[in-house]
């Protein structure tokens, strides 16, 4: 074969080996390995073609020249690709071939099953069993704002059977049960884990809006009455009789409710709230907005008038300020999954047909049985 072909498929193995080392790179280092490859490719052509204009030519001759490029360029070749395939090699050995089958998906639940029942390893049991309330209270949270509700709710049983008195611990519990329907469950959770010891107001009020949720309004208001009776100096009983009464409707009840909240505790946001729930009942939107902005002057954290001014404003036909009302009440809970269904609705009324359905998918992911929420989405498709 002629010195110009053998040097040209000399040329074109070493390219393709280019191509081979570079495949060879651990996928964990590509920028730092593939510039080297590059970099060292570079000075190889350059240095290669200063040699043959001012040595290897002059001294030896062009044939003699094309000759001894033919054979650094094979051996060249065969080193880069010899030295891909260790790599490759190496690599594969180092990563363990089930994380790319099928069953891979399924290896989650695996590691849980080996979990169960004490398992895992002796340094994790031992965590475990050192876990405080608190410790099971903050890996709930940490799952309940993952959306991971079922053993967000486990994991607050089981601080609840070491503190059953802890206000975070109780609104987690609570909030989680409530989510997946197990209201019914959780008071049996609640009573077995209080034992025998008299309810403190925290879980009275827990009891309470857990029987709420669980159907039993009239159990729930004399629950909670009887926290306001038993411990008359905190406001949170009054607040949760107020609260309790205004989900029933009952606006002479609540008239009650705010005259009884804004006697022992007048300065508090949370007795200017139910004065706006109260207002917005009775059809008076200028009135529930007005009491809304004085909750939020004195507190502006208070994050359920956020919810609350959304609809007033929306009923008094402001849908911008409406729509920042319900995007602000969503930085307090993201899954609110109300706040979405409202979000929807002022984009469907504004034929913002996209964005409406993105919002009523949000709130049907969170709340699948939200009929507003289904229907609208059903509207903004066009169905």
């Amino acid at each position: 074969m002629p010195a110009p072909r053998r040097l040209a498929l000399a040329a074109a193995v070493l390219g393709l080996s280019g191509f081979a080392a570079v495949a060879g790179v651990s996928r964990d280092d590509v920028t730092g390995r593939v510039g080297l490859i590059y970099a060292v490719n570079t000075a190889g052509a350059v240095s290669g073609s200063m040699a043959a204009a001012f040595i290897t030519i002059p001294l030896a001759g062009l044939q003699a020249t094309l000759q001894l490029a033919c054979a650094c360029l094979i051996a060249a070749a065969l080193t880069v690709a010899g030295v891909a395939l260790t790599a490759r090699k190496r690599t594969a050995t180092l990563v363990p071939r089930e994380i790319h089958r099928q069953s891979g998906a399924t290896n989650g639940a695996t590691l849980r099953a080996l979990l169960a029942g004490g398992g895992g390893p002796v340094a994790m049991q031992a965590a475990l069993a050192a876990a405080t309330a608190h410790d099971w209270c903050d890996r709930g949270r940490m799952l309940a704002g993952a959306d991971v509700h079922t053993r967000a709710y486990d994991d607050f049983v089981r601080a609840l059977s070491l503190d059953s008195d802890d206000a975070v611990t109780l609104e987690g519990f609570v909030r989680s049960a409530t989510l997946l329907g197990r209201a019914s469950d959780a008071l049996a959770a609640l009573q077995t884990a209080g034992g025998t010891r008299t309810p403190t107001t925290a879980r009275r009020l827990a009891r309470a809006r857990l029987l709420a949720a669980d159907g039993a309004p009239g159990d729930a208001l004399a629950t909670a009455r009887e926290a306001a009776r038993l411990d008359p100096a905190r406001p949170e009983p009054l607040e949760q009789i107020a609260s309790l009464v205004a989900d029933t409707g009952d606006r002479t009840a609540l008239a009650a409710a705010v005259t009884a909240l804004a006697d022992a505790f007048p300065d508090r946001a949370s007795t200017a709230f139910p004065r706006a729930v109260q207002a917005f009942l009775g059809g008076d939107a200028a009135t529930a907005l007005a009491h809304a902005e004085r909750v939020i002057a004195l507190d502006p954290s208070f994050a359920p008038v956020y919810h609350l001014a959304g609809a007033v404003l929306t009923a008094l036909d402001q849908p911008d300020r409406a729509r920042w009302m319900f995007e602000r009440s969503l930085t307090f809970d993201a899954h609110d999954s109300t706040a979405y269904t409202n979000l929807g609705v002022l984009a469907l009324d504004a034929g913002q047909r996209d964005e409406a359905a993105s919002r009523f998918a949000e709130a049907l992911w969170l709340n699948a049985a939200d009929a507003t929420a289904r229907q609208g989405l059903s509207r903004a498709l066009g169905r």
